[in-house]
């Protein structure tokens, strides 16, 4: 059984427990995808988000030729598009550095 406890009253003194299982308890979880924590800040997940675009960007400047701008873009997006879109100011900002 997967189950956690995000103590979001940080009652360190209760004990949870599901069908005599207790439940452990946890600074922070992911559910869905989406990494949060005990004072429900995202930055945890942001963090991951954007780790995982600068690295998608850093494997097509490595594999890609051009260092046209306008083509690296493209190819990021159809790469990963959903991911693009959160992070393509920071593409934009990696590659001017670059230049």
């Amino acid at each position: 059984m997967l189950c956690r406890l995000l103590d979001l009253q940080r009652l360190s003194d209760v004990v949870y427990s599901l069908e005599g299982y207790l439940l452990p308890t946890v600074e922070e979880t992911e559910d869905l995808g989406v990494n949060v924590d005990s004072r429900l800040k995202f930055s945890q997940h942001v963090s991951k988000l954007a780790a995982k675009g600068h690295s998608l960007a850093n494997l097509i400047l490595k594999y890609f030729p051009s260092r046209d701008i306008d083509s690296l873009v493209m190819s990021f997006y159809n790469v990963c598009s959903t991911t693009a879109r959160i992070l393509f100011s920071c593409l934009e900002s990696d590659l001017q550095e670059r230049h």
